[in-house]
C-alpha cells in the first residue's frame, strides 16, 4: 500500500497538511445506516408490542380534569369507568404505537430513499475518477478512507530517542516503545485498525516541540487525539510531571475527553486489555 503514496515522496508538508483535512463524505452514508438500522428495530419492536391487537378504539371526551372514557367497537359505543384505568391505558398505548409505527415506516422510507441518492452523487468519486497524474495537482475538498489512511500514513517523522539503560519493548509492528502498557495501546489499536503514530511531534505554544504517547486517528470521523498512558501515578513525583503535562495540553486548548485521551495505572492496578478497548470503541472507531 505504500508504493502507491510512493509518487508523493516529495509533496510539500502544506499541501500535506491540506490533503489530510479532506472532509469524509462517507460519514454522512455512516450515520443514515445507523439511523435505518435504529428506526428497524424501534419498528420490530412496536410491531411486537401490536401482535395482539386492541378489539375497538378508545374514545376520550369530557373536560382535562374530567375526562370520559368510551371504548367503541363493532356493537357499538361502550362507557370505560374510572376502575378499568389499567385496561384503558392499555387501549391508549396501543393507539399511539400504531400512529407511531406509521411515521417510523415513513421515516426509513425517506431516509433509505436520502441515502440511495447521496451514494449515487457521492463527492469523494469526483476525485477518485480522476487519472493519477490529475491527482498529484490537485487537493481534494473531500478524500475517499483508503486515501486519506494511506497518506496519514505515509507522514514520514522523528520520535524521542532512547536511553541507552531503558528496557526494551516492542509491539506488534516491531516499533520499540518506552514500556508494556504502551506496547498493549499499541498492539489493541494495530490489531483492531486504528492508525497512530507513536511518539509523534507537536508543536505547543507553550511547550514548544512536545512528544506525546500516542497520536491517533478515527478514519471515520478524520479526528485526531493524543493518548498519553500515565504508569506510574503511585511514583509522587511521577504523578506531579503528570499534573504539569495536563497543564500544559490545556494551556494549548487541547482537553481531556474532547481531543485529548487519558489512561492510568499504578503498581497493583495495572492497565488492561479491557480499558483499551472500551477506549477505542468510543473514540477511535
Amino acid at each position: 500500500m505504500k508504493k502507491q503514496y510512493d509518487k508523493y515522496k516529495d509533496i510539500s508538508h502544506v499541501k500535506m497538511e491540506r490533503l489530510l483535512e479532506g472532509k469524509p463524505s462517507a460519514m454522512t452514508h455512516d450515520v443514515l445506516r445507523e439511523e435505518l438500522l435504529s428506526l428497524e428495530k424501534d419498528m420490530n419492536r412496536l410491531q411486537i408490542a401490536l401482535e395482539q391487537p386492541s378489539n375497538g378504539k378508545l374514545l376520550i371526551s369530557g373536560t382535562a380534569s374530567v375526562p370520559k372514557y368510551y371504548l367503541k367497537d363493532g356493537s357499538g359505543k361502550h362507557y370505560l369507568s374510572g376502575t378499568e384505568m389499567e385496561r384503558i391505558a392499555d387501549y391508549a398505548q396501543k393507539e399511539y404505537y400504531a400512529d407511531l409505527l406509521k411515521v417510523l415506516k415513513k421515516r426509513h422510507s425517506v431516509l433509505s430513499e436520502a441515502l440511495g441518492r447521496l451514494e449515487k452523487a457521492d463527492p469523494e468519486k469526483v476525485f477518485q475518477s480522476m487519472s493519477e497524474n490529475r491527482k498529484r495537482l490537485v487537493v481534494p475538498e473531500f478524500l475517499p478512507d483508503n486515501e486519506f489512511v494511506e497518506l496519514w500514513s505515509s507522514v514520514r517523522y522523528g520520535g524521542k530517542r532512547f536511553r541507552e539503560d531503558m528496557p526494551e519493548h516492542y509491539t506488534a509492528k516491531g516499533e520499540r516503545v518506552r514500556s508494556k502498557s504502551e506496547g498493549d495501546i499499541a498492539d489493541r489499536c494495530y490489531y483492531r485498525g486504528v492508525y497512530y503514530r507513536y511518539e509523534f511531534p507537536w508543536t505547543l505554544s507553550t511547550a514548544g516541540v512536545w512528544f506525546p504517547d500516542f497520536t491517533m486517528v478515527n478514519v471515520r470521523t478524520r479526528k485526531v487525539y493524543i493518548w498519553e498512558h500515565f504508569g506510574m501515578e503511585d511514583d509522587p513525583d511521577y504523578a506531579i510531571r503528570a499534573l504539569r503535562k495536563l497543564r500544559i495540553y490545556q494551556q494549548n486548548g487541547i482537553w481531556p475527553g474532547e481531543q485529548l485521551i487519558i489512561t492510568h495505572e499504578t503498581a497493583d492496578r495495572p492497565l488492561n486489555i479491557r480499558d483499551i478497548d472500551a477506549i477505542i470503541d468510543h473514540y477511535l472507531v
